[in-house]
């Protein structure tokens, strides 16, 4: 056999063993994000562990925490649960087999620019009622200031 094939399917035992150990210390976490926010978040996973192997491949300095071949590992799981993630979610959908292109039907909710903004606007909310509570000196739950609270509207209030 193939020194590249062995090594390769080294690689992949070594995949598998990590993958079970972490599944008994955290528990199906990374299928949870899958189920509750979609597929984005765990692309976004893979992104930052390739951002993060870029800095370490950039680098000439030991890293303390986390080498090279530990972030090829771990992006290479997320890429493997992902699909997993997406495979599991097609036969659910299409429990007959996808007989078409198309892909599963996709809940706006789990988006990536709806996740974001979601997380945009409680960050905005927070911010909002912190500038709020800085500028009237009121404690927190003396007002109430949503999301539809414009910050020119608290603005214009300090102003009067």
């Amino acid at each position: 056999m193939d020194k590249k094939l062995l090594e390769f399917k080294k690689i992949c035992e070594e995949l598998s063993v990590l993958y079970v150990e972490k599944n008994n210390e955290y528990g199906d976490s990374f299928g949870k994000i899958f189920e509750e926010d979609g597929l984005a978040p765990c692309l976004y996973q893979i992104k930052h562990k390739l951002n993060r192997a870029l800095t370490l491949a950039e680098t000439e300095k030991l890293p303390k925490f986390e080498t090279l071949e530990d972030t090829l590992r771990d992006m290479a799981n997320y890429s493997i649960m992902t699909l997993l993630e997406y495979r599991m979610t097609l036969k659910e959908t299409y429990p007959n087999g996808n007989k078409s292109e198309e892909r599963p039907p996709v809940n706006k909710e789990k988006t990536c620019a709806n996740g974001a903004k979601k997380n945009k606007d409680k960050k905005d909310d927070v911010f909002r009622k912190e500038f709020y509570h800085m500028i009237f000196n009121e404690p927190l739950s003396d007002y109430t200031v949503s999301t539809n609270t414009s910050l020119t509207k608290l603005i214009e209030e300090l102003l009067k």
